[in-house]
């Protein structure tokens, strides 16, 4: 994902006033978080992380942890008390971490990525 992530993407996050936030281990980008105010007017929560990627060698030790919680206490910092993630209603390992990281679900939907559309769901967190 770091890779399919271009200076294209990357310039045009940061011109939006996207909140970026990157895990660097040993001078190699492990991960990143995007973040700010929530896209989905239908939701109450304030703020959203909208992406959280980890390298698949560095997931599974804490790090993830670490990334996701920075990110909520930046949405914080920003006024965001609460928040809201969404996953890939396939993607098991996502939505057990956003379920054991306090994350409750509270809705549905569909992303569509070139001719295919896939499930997602909704994960809200309180003030934290």
């Amino acid at each position: 994902m770091i890779a399919r992530r271009g200076h294209t993407w990357w310039g045009r996050a940061i011109r939006r006033g996207t909140g970026i936030l990157v895990l660097e281990v040993g001078g190699t980008i492990a991960g990143y978080a995007t973040y700010g105010p929530n896209r989905a007017r239908n939701l109450v929560q304030r703020g959203e992380v909208y992406e959280l990627y980890l390298r698949p060698e560095y997931q599974g030790i804490g790090l993830g942890t670490r990334l996701f919680l920075a990110a909520r206490r930046e949405l914080a910092r920003h006024g965001f008390d609460t928040a809201v993630v969404w996953a890939l209603a396939d993607n098991e390992g996502a939505c057990r971490f956003y379920k054991n990281a306090g994350g409750r679900k509270v809705a549905r939907g569909s992303e569509r990525f070139g001719d295919v559309t896939l499930a997602k769901v909704a994960f809200a967190f309180a003030r934290g």
